[in-house]
């Protein structure tokens, strides 16, 4: 593998997407051709370069650098001049939404570009006006590769235009360590049940019909804490219906967590809720399966992809918190069927979703590229 290239985001969230950065570090350790490039500098992450010119020193810098060399740029051009020093031969864009910022480099026809989607991208962004969808439609058009981190998603694309000849499908993973064995933390005689959520406060999410659910299970006199993890746009009005729906002694925001005090919460919970309305893969639910929580989701997109359902979980149809509830009851009243469940999404995690596997499956993959 001796072709340069360059793994290109417009921003990574340094917890947020942290699975993004570990995953470049794991796969780009022992290749000296493979450069990280992000829209916006980043104190946190230091081993990114940055690829636009965000401020004025900069602009300055490269204005004079083009006048020295008696070569003339567009403002474009201008904008992405680090990245057209790097020369790459392959673009991996590890987040769609960096297509439009790296458009002139691309002009070179002879560049391999890779474009990865992960969910917002194909089933959100697509359909929020025509002029997304013929982004989209372009995208599909220019790349050489289009991964997908579903099948679903896949599927979604190829309703959309995408090639179906062009499309892969890689899992996102997680580190698994198979010399710890699996140690589920059960509910305590004197402590209440915990459910735990992470993700987005927004409408994808669904966690108005997860409150809904909740009020549904304190009515019925089941004694729990919901607890979510994340922050986002929607957090004022879920605290509305938290208080609506008076649940606030059940229900706990605890804001956006580091993932080391994600995995705490993880180990410390009995199962695990995603009532999402809109999903590619969920990392959330790789890494509660990981830490032997049984799941209760909604059956949609990727998810089935990560839990097989009456096997590790119970999945129904979105926006169906009596569903829901009926299925935290099997769970809340059976101590051996959550740890059967978890025991079986531990193992699905191992066998589906490991780094060692999907960096087996990038390595197979840029090896045919460079030949």
């Amino acid at each position: 593998m001796d072709k340069k290239i360059a793994i290109i985001a417009s921003y990574l969230h340094p917890i947020r997407q942290k699975h993004l950065i570990d995953w470049y570090i794991d796969f780009s350790s022992n290749r000296k051709t493979v450069s990280l490039f992000l829209g916006s500098k980043s104190n946190k992450i230091p081993i990114a370069k940055n690829y636009k010119i965000n401020n004025k020193r900069e602009f300055y810098k490269y204005q004079f650098y083009n006048l020295f060399q008696s070569r003339r740029f567009s403002e474009k051009q201008n904008r992405i001049q680090p990245l057209i020093n790097y020369k790459p031969e392959i673009i991996h864009l590890i987040t769609s939404n960096a297509f439009q910022a790296i458009e002139p480099i691309l002009e070179n026809k002879k560049i391999q570009l890779i474009v990865s989607f992960r969910g917002f991208d194909i089933n959100v962004f697509p359909y929020q006006s025509e002029e997304n969808l013929k982004l989209t439609r372009k995208i599909f058009e220019r790349a050489d590769k289009l991964h997908f981190i579903s099948y679903a998603l896949r599927d979604s694309a190829i309703k959309l235009g995408a090639n179906p000849d062009k499309c892969m499908v890689i899992y996102r993973s997680i580190q698994i360590d198979k010399a710890n064995g699996l140690q589920i933390n059960d509910l305590p005689e004197d402590h209440r049940l915990l459910i735990l959520s992470v993700g987005r406060l927004v409408w994808e999410k669904g966690f108005l019909y997860a409150l809904e659910t909740m009020s549904i299970l304190k009515n019925k006199g089941f004694d729990f804490q919901y607890q979510i993890a994340g922050s986002g746009i929607d957090r004022e009005m879920i605290n509305y219906h938290i208080k609506r729906l008076r649940i606030e002694n059940e229900v706990s925001l605890l804001g956006e967590l580091s993932r080391v005090d994600v995995k705490k919460k993880l180990q410390a919970a009995q199962i695990y809720f995603q009532p999402s309305l809109s999903e590619a893969l969920s990392l959330s639910l790789i890494e509660a399966s990981y830490y032997g929580l049984p799941i209760i989701s909604s059956e949609i997109g990727g998810i089935p992809e990560v839990v097989k359902n009456n096997v590790s979980g119970f999945l129904s149809a979105p926006c169906n918190p009596e569903g829901y509830a009926l299925n935290f009851i099997r769970l809340m009243e059976n101590k051996d069927l959550r740890y059967q469940m978890g025991q079986s999404g531990y193992k699905i995690v191992q066998n589906l979703f490991s780094r060692q596997g999907e960096l087996q499956k990038w390595d197979n993959f840029y090896e045919q590229l460079c030949r």
